[in-house]
């Protein structure tokens, strides 16, 4: 057997191709693979003040990065692209979105928006760091 870095999105389907290939010779009830990706952004007078990424897979959303510009926090523009994607979510018949976020960065904002914590990682990158798993279902 020979191992060989090869590129990402070539790896990708041919990694999904052979997840199909088992759920189906197993008779699964798996949805298909399907991922869509999205992007928002905030604009205040016209200037980029904040974003959210991610992608959708089956009917699961998952939030990538949220950010706001730090001149910016207090105003509701993260609740306002938080609501912006759940929205944008149930259009697309997701019943669930999961991000994760840092200890040093927002998991009391996304309690706050209706998010439960499922999950955490201690001393992620480095000793006192925790990494948190959140979820909200749609439901």
């Amino acid at each position: 057997m020979d191992i060989h870095e090869i590129d990402w999105e070539v790896n990708q389907e041919r990694l999904i191709e052979l997840l199909e290939a088992d759920a189906a010779s197993l008779e699964a009830t798996i949805l298909p693979y399907q991922k869509s990706i999205f992007s928002f952004a905030a604009y205040e007078s016209g200037e980029y003040v904040g974003g959210i990424t991610g992608e959708i897979l089956w009917n699961t959303m998952h939030v990538s990065l949220l950010a706001v510009d730090p001149t910016q926090k207090g105003k509701g523009i993260g609740t306002t692209l938080l609501k912006q994607v759940e929205e944008y979510a149930k259009q697309n018949q997701c019943t669930q979105i999961h991000l994760e976020t840092m200890s040093y960065q927002a998991p009391r904002f996304y309690e706050k928006n209706g998010f439960k914590v499922f999950g955490e990682l201690a001393n992620f990158m480095q000793h006192g760091v925790t990494r948190f798993y959140l979820v909200k279902y749609l439901l």
